[in-house]
């Protein structure tokens, strides 16, 4: 489950940063620090296509090089690379979405599926604020592709991102018969602002696509920097 693997790594880091040296421990670092390399970055065919796995396995072995815990290959982290593929296909609009999935409002658990519809492609404040539909100009990566011969800047389109995460959310699983009725139950029963909520699954399936939708932009697109030039 990579929702565990990430909160897994977040923790290994932050173990790795607050814990002292002693000799126990630095033993017990270099064990994990060398199989995190191991697991993610011998073969970075095998690396987890998941932005925030990354992330965590990249300042683990980091630290590993700084502290030289680390008995792997040295890595370049401001130039290192990924394989992904990420396919373009043409953009689903927010209608055929709707009529794809059957979006509809007719039970509960049809219900819980157009929450996750609406917050996805809609209004709701993962689209505006995690996607960035609010602040298109902020996305980090260019819409120009490595391959792309044509260098000209431009803009990155956010309904791609929609269209590519709720479809993946619907492939990662989630269906109204499994999780449905949960769901509705949650989202009817939380304090939507409460940072201690239980969350839907479908908010789960949501992260999950996000996270790989970034690490697969990531390995295909320039980033923009404020000049409105490109680099890796």
């Amino acid at each position: 489950d990579l929702y565990i693997i990430e909160r897994l790594y977040s923790v290994a880091y932050t173990l790795l940063i607050i814990t002292k040296n002693t000799l126990k421990n630095i033993e017990f670092k270099k064990k994990l620090i060398n199989l995190i390399w191991k697991i993610e970055f011998k073969d970075k065919n095998n690396t987890k296509i998941n932005y925030m796995i990354r992330y965590y396995a990249l300042k683990i072995i980091e630290f590993g090089q700084k502290n030289k815990f680390c008995k792997c290959d040295f890595i370049n982290l401001n130039k290192i690379k990924f394989n992904s593929k990420f396919y373009e296909k043409r953009v689903n609009s927010s209608k055929e979405l709707k009529k794809k999935y059957d979006i509809n409002y007719n039970s509960d658990p049809d219900i819980a599926k157009s929450i996750i519809y609406s917050s996805v492609v809609s209004y709701g404040d993962f689209t505006r604020y995690i996607i960035g539909t609010n602040f298109k100009s902020m996305f980090k990566w260019s819409g120009v592709r490595y391959r792309d011969k044509s260098k000209k800047l431009k803009e990155f389109d956010l309904k791609l991102a929609e269209s590519w995460i709720f479809n993946k959310v619907m492939k990662l699983g989630w269906t109204k018969e499994l999780h449905g009725n949960y769901d509705y139950k949650k989202s009817r029963n939380t304090n939507f602002r409460s940072t201690k909520k239980i969350e839907r699954i479908g908010k789960k399936y949501q992260w999950l696509a996000h996270f790989e939708f970034l690490a697969r932009v990531m390995d295909n697109y320039y980033v923009k920097n404020s000049y409105g030039q490109l680099r890796y």
